[in-house]
């Protein structure tokens, strides 16, 4: 069976079927996991992007809290 090439506008009849099981990137041993998925590989090693990532999400749960205070008051 000859495949013809794909374009940019071709129309599927079905999604993709993955012939591989993905395999996890990393080992997780004894349930520990690092909470990375919002800080870009970019920023640096795995414990960088984990300190960056709780940095994170404190400034944006302050800035919550800010914000129901200022609507709170109205």
């Amino acid at each position: 069976m000859k495949r013809t090439p794909r374009g940019l506008h071709d129309v599927v009849l079905a999604p993709p079927t993955l012939k591989v099981v993905p395999k996890e990137k990393f080992k997780v041993r004894e349930g520990a996991r690092v909470q990375v998925a919002d800080v870009p590989a970019a920023a640096g090693s795995l414990k960088r992007r984990e300190e960056l990532g709780e940095a994170r999400r404190g400034v944006i749960e302050r800035y919550r809290e800010m914000m129901r205070g200022e609507s709170g008051g109205l």
